[in-house]
């Protein structure tokens, strides 16, 4: 269910794009400010998202794995090295593509990746000579910036809830449960037709946001009415 999930959401998303409803976010990426830690948050990247990145000799590498999530999930990877190291000259050369950029009359979103407090500045010129349209993000790596995006697609919404301050008993407590359901549902279908389908099955009953209704019609989507209606028998006796 989760693999269809996402490839679903995926086809959406592109479809989306086509017909012009979903916003693109370009994201440039200061490295010689943030390194690796601005890219914390790019396995939630999407084919709306370009990410540019800003490097120099003096910040030239970053982790292999970001490097692979960012280039898997995003629509275009790209990547723009400082020609001569001189101070703030990365700043510069950020500053321009913006200018740039929003003069071709591009009017997607736009996020520096940096926590270089001067690159305010560049947010506040456009929010006075500008629209809505061309309002430029500061934050300090892709979730934050993500988070911030006001792009109609839900994903700022889990951003923001995934960054959101959690008592830790509370959530141990629901940890607890979730993994006493496993327990549960893997020792029921075992030696079933529905043993491989087991992970699934957890994580539809474990969506807080489902009533019984929901799970029943969920049920019968995903495996037929058939089998789904044996599968939803087995449940209701446990």
């Amino acid at each position: 269910m989760a693999a269809q999930a996402v490839k679903l959401y995926s086809t959406e998303i592109r479809g989306r794009m086509k017909s012009g409803e979903v916003n693109t976010l370009k994201l440039l990426v200061d490295l010689e400010n943030v390194h690796t830690k601005g890219a914390l948050g790019a396995e939630f990247l999407n084919k709306t998202d370009d990410v540019i990145l800003f490097y120099s000799q003096a910040a030239p590498n970053m982790e292999t794995y970001y490097l692979n999530l960012m280039a898997e999930n995003c629509g275009k990877l790209s990547a723009i090295k400082l020609k001569t190291v001189r101070k703030n000259a990365l700043d510069f050369y950020i500053a321009s593509y913006i200018g740039a950029l929003l003069g071709s009359g591009y009017d997607g979103e736009i996020a520096i990746v940096s926590t270089d407090n001067g690159f305010l500045s560049i947010k506040e010129y456009w929010e006075q000579i500008s629209d809505a349209k061309h309002e430029v993000i500061c934050a300090g790596n892709i979730i934050s910036a993500l988070a911030m995006s006001k792009a109609d697609d839900g994903r700022s919404i889990r951003m923001q809830e995934g960054q959101k301050v959690k008592d830790i008993g509370n959530f141990m407590a629901t940890y607890d449960e979730r993994h006493s359901i496993r327990g549960r549902i893997t020792a029921t279908f075992k030696g079933t037709e529905f043993e491989s389908a087991t992970g699934d099955i957890v994580q539809l009953i474990s969506d807080e946001n489902m009533r019984p209704a929901d799970i029943y019609r969920q049920i019968l989507h995903d495996f037929g009415r058939a089998r789904g209606l044996r599968l939803y028998r087995i449940l209701s006796k446990h």
